[in-house]
């Protein structure tokens, strides 16, 4: 089911800014994708849908269910 929110940008900046801080150097996170997931992480989804390796790999890291999609 889909439902539409509001999303607080702010939290969402800040959440993509800590996951940042603890991912790029290591997996090369970019910032969109980042944030993408940081939004996941504010509405706390059940599943995360991704196409990128990197983002499904630091998704699975902040415990989400990722789901592969093809580009």
């Amino acid at each position: 089911m889909l439902i539409e929110t509001e999303g607080d940008w702010d939290a969402a900046c800040a959440r993509a800014r800590d996951l940042s801080r603890r991912h790029t150097a290591t997996r090369g996170a970019r910032s969109l994708d980042l944030l993408h997931l940081a939004f996941a992480l504010e509405f706390e989804c059940e599943f995360f849908l991704s196409s990128d390796e990197r983002q499904a790999g630091i998704a699975v890291s902040e415990g989400l269910e990722v789901i592969s999609v093809e580009s």
